[in-house]
């Protein structure tokens, strides 16, 4: 780049459209990042890393922007990227500006910047929360759940990810899974307490740690350890069901499914527990 501090940074590969996009070298003080992109917090460490990749084997995809002004821009994904460069001090940077065809508003803008964010390999659970909430937020769920690809019940796994406290999401996924931390988190709130949980837990295989978590959830945080411990060990009984329905009861329990935002399988469980419980069965 010739205003770049001698930075000689090079695109080596790019991926979009030509008819949809125009690669374009811009001063980077152009470009402007919309509010909610801190929604998603950059990792200081990870920019370095970032940035020293771009010096050392070139800038693999430009941001893509689209215009949003005389000689204005606006950031559509790339955040990450920007933000390398300008550790970099560089002055300029090569773009994919939308064409006037392609362009959308500032909502579908940020939408496409979060969805792409998204999908890096090595984005924290943290970051994806507070993305899939932007989303949800914008979109609503269904449709947040489809842009990501992902299913209803994944989206909300991680939409509850946001009740568990810092400390406990370190421990995900090293000493317990997302779900867990999830589970524990919603019926003990304290986080000192939920940390002796998860140590308790930790020690216990699949199964054992399942049935621990359900009856923690039945039982309340205010139930002791034994007394957990106990309905965990009576809930061996419990056999697996399996049920045949005709096509129109698939469909109908399809559909009530995903209105409830559950699995099928998840939302027959619900039916079968809440009519048992009417019964006295708890």
């Amino acid at each position: 780049m010739n205003n770049s501090k001698n930075l000689n940074i090079r695109v080596v590969k790019i991926k979009e459209n030509p008819i949809s996009y125009t690669l374009k070298e811009v001063p980077i003080d152009t470009i402007t990042v919309w509010d909610e992109a801190q929604a998603r917090k950059l990792n200081d460490t990870d920019i370095d890393s970032l940035a020293k990749s771009i010096q050392s084997e070139g800038l693999q995809n430009p941001p893509r922007v689209q215009r949003n002004g005389p000689n204005s821009y606006l950031l559509m994904a790339g955040q990450r990227r920007l933000a390398a460069l300008k550790k970099l001090g560089s002055h300029t940077i090569p773009v994919l500006i939308s064409s006037k065809e392609s362009a959308c508003g500032i909502e579908d803008a940020k939408a496409i910047s979060v969805i792409e964010n998204l999908h890096r390999q090595d984005m924290s659970l943290s970051e994806m929360t507070l993305s899939c909430q932007f989303l949800v937020e914008k979109m609503g769920k269904s449709e947040a759940a489809k842009a990501l690809g992902i299913k209803p019940q994944t989206l909300r796994e991680y939409l509850g990810f946001g009740v568990v406290p810092d400390g406990i999401k370190e421990m995900v996924p090293k000493i317990l899974s997302r779900r867990d931390a999830i589970r524990i988190c919603k019926v003990i709130v304290t986080p000192s307490k939920a940390t002796e949980t998860i140590q308790r837990i930790s020690k216990l295989n699949g199964s054992q740690k399942k049935r621990y978590l359900d009856a923690l959830e039945q039982l309340g945080s205010t139930a002791e350890h034994t007394e957990i411990l106990k309905l965990a060990n009576s809930f061996r009984a419990r056999q697996n069901i399996s049920m045949k329905l005709s096509k129109s009861q698939a469909k109908g329990l399809s559909k009530i499914s995903r209105e409830n935002n559950l699995e099928p399988a998840e939302f027959a469980q619900k039916i079968v527990a809440d009519y048992l419980s009417r019964k006295g069965f708890q």
